[in-house]
């Protein structure tokens, strides 16, 4: 663990912890992180990390790991029986990790937080880290998702905020203009980066009346005609329109944030992290930033439910990590943390709803988007072999070969369908 200066207010909170539960030196805790995309988080963390192992006696061996390499990470351990303690993953590889029986049920444990905050966890947040119907994980953030667009090109231009997928192409189309260095989306398509492409294909496919299982679950349904469209459009967008940046193909997560922040991509979809970076950075384009809700398809709206949460692994040490969780989710210590980290994370805690950043109308548009988070097997439950297809970037690079390699989009959507099958059949 790496020194961080101590942070007087956390070891003050954490001393007076410590002596309600007692300690123990022997004790020892591992925990893997993921880097945020805002530096003060794994800052804060590494903070609180520092604090509460020394409140507390028990040793701390606290890692942070890029996204897309933890999850490599934690499959290997899971494999290897040489798992963490605590690890923070995205929602999505909550299903895979409980159906691997690496995880812990923790209905107690959310109970607890909730008799010591007084607050209740929201449905939407248990939602997303259940998997028949008992809680795997402990929600700390949902990663509310939405279209940026700048509204200075779009006014130049004389369009509108897209709400619809058919008005979203067309105003990248209106707004394009590759010769100065500007297109009109900035999508990201590389294999790189973590499940921004993945969520944006599943949140078309939705709106569109497609999606990758049938309600069911069980059922593979990702060739289907709606689907074919979507992968049309996206090719045609591509090729044909020319509004999605020739790079794209290389970005990771991060690309369509530089892009937009680097005045390149006119609207790119994200969460709020790239709100809140702006803002922390105070970039100019923050003043010609609008933002609005996911565009409707014929079936209305909606996001694949992003999120964070900590895992806890089976056979580790369970007592301390229950502990740590129970610690790190009061209101002095996550309450201190949500603000800085909004608009990105959303609440998990209803009470929280209430800060004064969610109050102005221009932020409650963070909130509204939560409520159309949906998990990665809808219109199905949550299941390991959804998590699996998620992790692996089936559809991405589904896409990739039919933008790439000219595959015909119902040839790519048939061959990923035929992968997806052989991931079930793992299970």
């Amino acid at each position: 663990m790496r020194a961080v200066r101590p942070v007087a207010v956390l070891f003050s909170l954490l001393v007076t912890l410590a002596l309600a539960w007692g300690a123990s030196a022997a004790d020892r805790l591992v925990i893997w992180d993921k880097t945020e995309y805002i530096p003060f988080y794994n800052e804060f963390m590494a903070q609180f990390v520092q604090a509460w192992s020394e409140a507390t006696g028990i040793e701390v061996e606290y890692t942070v790991v890029p996204p897309r390499d933890l999850i490599t990470k934690l499959m290997t351990a899971v494999e290897s029986g040489h798992v963490p303690d605590i690890a923070t993953v995205e929602v999505g590889m909550v299903a895979q990790l409980a159906g691997m029986g690496a995880t812990t049920i923790t209905a107690d444990l959310l109970a607890a937080i909730e008799a010591q905050t007084g607050d209740r966890f929201s449905e939407a947040a248990v939602r997303l880290v259940s998997i028949d119907g008992q809680p795997r994980g402990v929600p700390t953030a949902t990663f509310p998702a939405a279209l940026f667009y700048r509204n200075d090109l779009l006014e130049a231009a004389g369009v509108e905020p897209p709400q619809t997928i058919a008005a979203f192409r067309e105003v990248a189309r209106r707004t394009n203009n590759p010769r100065a260095g500007i297109y009109g989306a900035g999508i990201p398509l590389g294999r790189s980066g973590g499940n921004d492409i993945e969520g944006f294909i599943r949140n078309l496919f939705w709106a569109n009346g497609g999606s990758v299982f049938a309600e069911d679950g069980r059922t593979v349904v990702v060739d289907s005609p709606q689907n074919v469209e979507v992968f049309q459009m996206l090719v045609e967008m591509y090729h044909q329109d020319k509004t999605i940046p020739p790079g794209a193909l290389s970005w990771d997560d991060g690309g369509n944030n530089n892009a937009y922040m680097a005045g390149t991509a006119v609207m790119v979809f994200n969460s709020g992290s790239l709100w809140a970076n702006m803002a922390d950075m105070g970039h100019p384009l923050l003043a010609h930033t609008g933002v609005t809700l996911m565009p409707a398809g014929p079936q209305g709206r909606y996001n694949l439910g992003g999120g964070n949460t900590m895992v806890l692994f089976a056979g580790g040490n369970v007592a301390a990590a229950e502990r740590f969780i129970r610690d790190f989710m009061t209101p002095e210590h996550y309450g201190q943390l949500l603000p800085r980290m909004a608009p990105m994370w959303a609440p998990v805690l209803e009470g929280m709803k209430d800060l004064p950043f969610y109050q102005d109308p221009v932020n409650r548009v963070w909130l509204e988007a939560g409520q159309i988070n949906v998990n990665v097997g809808y219109p199905g439950p949550a299941t390991p072999w959804a998590g699996e297809v998620l992790s692996s970037q089936v559809l991405l690079r589904a896409l990739q070969t039919a933008i790439v390699d000219g595959v015909p989009p119902a040839e790519a959507l048939q061959n990923a369908k035929r992968e997806i099958e052989a991931i079930m059949a793992k299970y």
